[in-house]
């Protein structure tokens, strides 16, 4: 509950309902207010916000009321460039699976 990602190009993905497209209208970086809404800091605020309704948690309107601390532009900056580079190897990874996967299905289908 109340984890965030950023949806890659080789993404394929299936939204479900409570999902909240944050738009940004600072100066923060979408990477650096990711990983900052998953740290315990993060999970911290967005749990004391969540309220249940008929056991569905839900977060509503309360997004507005979460803080993103501001750090150093050096360290977002940094904290930026690692989550591009891993975003970068995560899309890299489902490519190469998905093309292993097309590779082993040609060769069933070629032998069948």
């Amino acid at each position: 509950m109340g984890y965030s990602c950023l949806v890659l190009d080789a993404d394929k993905i299936v939204a479900q309902s409570h999902i909240r497209r944050v738009r940004m209208l600072n100066e923060l970086s979408l990477e650096y207010v990711m990983v900052s809404l998953n740290t315990k800091y993060g999970q911290y605020q967005v749990k004391k916000r969540t309220v249940v309704q008929a056991t569905i948690p839900t977060i509503g309107d309360r997004l507005k009321q979460i803080e993103i601390p501001v750090i150093p532009e050096e360290t977002e900056k940094e904290i930026v460039r690692l989550v591009k580079q891993a975003s970068k190897l995560k899309s890299d990874k489902k490519l190469l699976i998905r093309k292993a996967k097309k590779s082993i299905e040609s060769v069933l289908l070629n032998n069948n």
